[in-house]
C-alpha cells in the first residue's frame, strides 16, 4: 500500500493519524511514517485499513439506498465477479487481451 493510499483511506474514514493509530494499536509516529513513506505498512495493518474502508463504503450505501438495494448491489457484484472468473478459467479473454497477444 502506497503512502498516498494510506493517507487517502484515513481521510475517507474521517480519522486523524492518532485515531487510526489507536484503532490498530500503533503509535501515531508509525502512521505518520507510513504516510510519509519513511516506513512500510505491515500487511496486517494494510488489510485492516482496506477492510475498514470497505465497511465504511457499505455503511454509506446503506444510509443512501437502504438495506434491500445494497443487498441487491452486493449480489450483483458477486455475480459479475464469478462470471469474470469463470470466463478466465475457461480461457475466455477480453478484446484487450487478444489485441496484446
Amino acid at each position: 500500500m502506497e503512502p498516498s493510499e494510506i493517507k487517502s483511506c484515513r481521510g475517507q474514514l474521517g480519522l486523524t493519524q492518532q485515531q487510526l493509530a489507536d484503532e490498530i494499536g500503533n503509535h501515531v509516529s508509525t502512521v505518520a511514517g507510513w504516510e510519509q513513506g519513511i516506513a512500510r505498512i505491515a500487511p496486517s495493518a494494510a488489510a485492516y485499513l482496506r477492510r475498514r474502508l470497505q465497511e465504511h463504503a457499505v455503511l454509506k450505501l446503506l444510509q443512501e439506498f437502504g438495506a434491500d438495494e445494497v443487498h441487491e448491489l452486493l449480489a450483483l457484484g458477486r455475480a459479475v465477479r464469478n462470471i469474470a472468473q469463470l470466463g478466465h478459467a475457461d480461457g475466455v479473454t477480453e478484446d484487450s487481451d487478444r489485441i496484446a497477444a
